[in-house]
């Protein structure tokens, strides 16, 4: 007999592995239907997943069938219908002072410029704009229209922040010209429990006051291409001229419509020169303009801030905020370490990891409050698939192996086994930028979203494969060992795909994941952004592109990157996004699997607080940690104080005017 490849032995691992994970986790982590299973391996798949789930407890069905057209007020997916963010009401009445806490775990480098804090790091920073937050329905004593969490009709809705007011620009957007606030000062925190050179550098800033100059120095540092990783998105500016002191004006190379979304998206955070030049400084502590100021920082601890004394927003009763006084946020080692602090009170909001949490924590606290949006555009379980590689690449052949893949999987299967059904599927244009309200069905996304085994080995054996394919999925073991992995790996066998995970750290995996180095499969990544700039151009502008992991080859895809780019009508920048939409499901360049609705869980004392489809409280709008507050209710001691009746927030309209 011939000895076995290391493949082949890993692949047959995998499978007994299957076996044992099935009876000993799948009873209680999975929603299990009778005709998912069967489209999952037949009957004996069946037999394995009905003798482990008949010792299990209840199953949950909460995520459910999709409801049919008039069975629903706001959503066809029974959990946004349910927890829709529409429901939950606003307070005009604000609180002030108390101790915010959440779950934000302490990066291992403040780098905004090359590291992912830049997604967390509005509770410190500025950008000049921002998203805009406010009520989701009409409120008495509100006095703009209301925000819609779920769909941004249109370009999406900005507000200024370090800003004065909204950009002017040139009548051919060829010019945006910026006014600073002239009341934007430094963070000044001499008592930081934090380093020498760190507080060298606070001394250094000062406190003082932010000018044009100042944010020029930021533009031209992130256009830096050996600084920054965020230059990409600038690659169309070609100067930052100061005008005046606190005004600034923005040249571009070639006109764009989009600048205003790019200037409140959360990479371009305002910082001092001072601090980028300290170079252990910069790393180790963020000194920025934003809401509050660190206080401790240490990796794998906890995080502490207080409040900003010179932060810019002021409410309609005359409060400058932040509403509360400190926030601290603690690493949680695991989930369950996170569901013990929700239930004590220990932290104010969670995003659950799942169902079977999610009715868990409703069980024990049925008094928290919920919100469920359809999809976020950021959050995908997706793989680049390596173009480099010619089983795979730009030919005939690695066209067809990639439809094969995508025809081998049954995502509303797996949405179904693994999700409960509340999930979407998963692909790479946002919705709305398509000038969609929803996500697309299941039956909108074209022949190769529709599961078909004959047909995936027909194309394998066209392509050279009629005896299947030995793939390599470059995961962390938690990942590797995850339930969807898991799943996605047996429904690929039945068509010939033989994957085995390949396990390393989570840096290996950044690591060959950002220099594009893997075999076949890496998890992927990518951005929505506030404008489809960040996401079409960042995936598909060139083999190159910042967030091509998988050297995505395409010319087609590639001009149409370029078009929506320098289209200066946005209706026609929405039919681009179409096409690339079109091209994407027509070539499968990137295997997305499945996108899980979003949802959040808060404590009834935490206030006003809602994520977007762009943007979460926790990550990228965590700018919006300015506005929300804690009653009197929370434990500890910890809430707020009654403030001034009906005076909450800074109101701007549609157009980024205060009101």
């Amino acid at each position: 007999m011939a000895k076995k490849t290391y493949l082949q032995e890993n692949y047959e691992y995998s499978q007994r592995m299957w076996s044992q994970w099935m009876g000993s986790i799948m009873s209680r982590r999975f929603v299990i239907k009778a005709g998912t299973l069967a489209a999952l391996g037949g009957q004996a798949a069946m037999s394995q997943l009905m003798a482990a789930c008949a010792g299990g407890g209840a199953q949950s069905t909460i995520g459910g069938e999709e409801l049919a057209e008039g069975a629903f007020k706001y959503s066809r997916f029974p959990m946004v219908e349910k927890y829709n963010w529409r429901l939950v009401k606003w307070d005009m009445t604000p609180y002030y002072g108390g101790t915010f806490i959440d779950h934000f775990a302490p990066p291992n480098t403040w780098d905004i410029l090359r590291n992912s804090p830049t997604t967390k790091a509005g509770r410190n920073f500025q950008t000049l704009y921002r998203l805009h937050y406010g009520p989701p329905t009409e409120t008495p004593g509100w006095p703009v229209q209301p925000m819609d969490y779920e769909d941004s009709d249109g370009p999406v809705r900005i507000e200024p922040q370090a800003a004065a007011a909204m950009p002017t620009h040139a009548p051919d957007f060829s010019w945006y010209e910026v006014k600073l606030k002239p009341d934007l000062f430094f963070h000044y925190n001499p008592n930081a429990e934090t380093t020498a050179e760190v507080k060298a550098v606070i001394e250094k800033i000062g406190g003082r006051n932010v000018t044009a100059d100042d944010v020029k120095y930021v533009y031209d540092t992130f256009q830096d291409t050996k600084l920054s990783l965020y230059y990409d998105n600038l690659e169309y500016l070609d100067r930052t001229e100061v005008v005046d002191k606190y005004t600034l004006r923005f040249h571009m190379k070639r006109p764009v419509m989009f600048f205003d979304q790019v200037m409140a998206s959360s990479f371009y955070y305002i910082f001092a020169k001072e601090h980028l030049e300290a170079k252990q400084a910069w790393a180790a502590f963020p000194i920025g303009t934003g809401p509050f100021m660190m206080q401790y920082s240490k990796y794998q601890d906890h995080i502490e801030m207080v409040r900003h004394p010179k932060f810019t927003d002021i409410d309609r009763g005359g409060f400058r905020q932040p509403y509360f006084d400190k926030q601290r946020s603690n690493y949680l080692a695991d989930t369950a370490v996170a569901k013990a602090a929700v239930r004590s009170g220990q932290i104010d909001n969670w995003y659950t990891t799942g169902l079977t949490d999610f009715e868990d924590l409703l069980n024990t606290n049925p008094e928290l409050i919920v919100s469920v949006i359809p999809q976020d555009p950021n959050v995908h379980t997706m793989w680049a698939i390596q173009w480099k590689n010619p089983v795979w690449g730009a030919g005939e052949a690695g066209l067809k192996m990639r439809r094969a893949l995508s025809l081998a999987l049954d995502r509303r299967a797996v949405n179904d086994l693994v999700y409960g059904g509340a999930g979407v599927p998963s692909y790479a244009t946002p919705y709305d930028f398509m000038g969609l309200k929803a996500p697309p069905h299941w039956d909108e996304l074209g022949p190769y979203y529709k599961p078909n085994i004959p047909e995936a080995k027909r194309l394998m054996a066209e392509a050279g494969y009629p005896n299947g394919y030995d793939c390599e999925m470059v995961s962390t073991a938690e990942t590797a060992a995850s339930a969807i992995y898991v799943v996605v790996q047996q429904q690929l066998a039945q068509a010939g795909f033989r994957l085995t995970f390949k396990e390393v750290e989570s840096t290996v995996v950044t690591g060959l994941r950002n220099a594009k180095d893997f075999k076949d499969f890496i998890s992927g990544s990518q951005d929505s952004g506030y404008d489809m700039e960040m996401n079409i151009y960042r995936l598909w502008a060139g083999k190159d592109a910042v967030r091509n992991y998988g050297s995505v080859d395409d010319p087609i895809l590639a001009d149409l990157a370029q078009k929506q780019r320098y289209e200066l009508d946005y209706e026609r920048r929405r039919e681009i996004a179409r096409q690339v939409h079109q091209r994407y499901l027509e070539t499968i360049p990137i295997f997305h699997i499945l996108s899980a609705h979003h949802w959040v869980m808060r404590h009834p004392w935490l206030h006003n607080t809602q994520d977007n489809i762009h943007s979460w409280a926790c990550c990228w709008g965590s700018q919006q940690v300015r506005q929300l507050f804690i009653d009197d209710t929370a434990p500890g001691g910890r809430g707020g104080v009654r403030g001034k009746e009906g005076t909450w927030g800074v109101p701007y309209d549609r157009q980024g005017r205060k009101v």
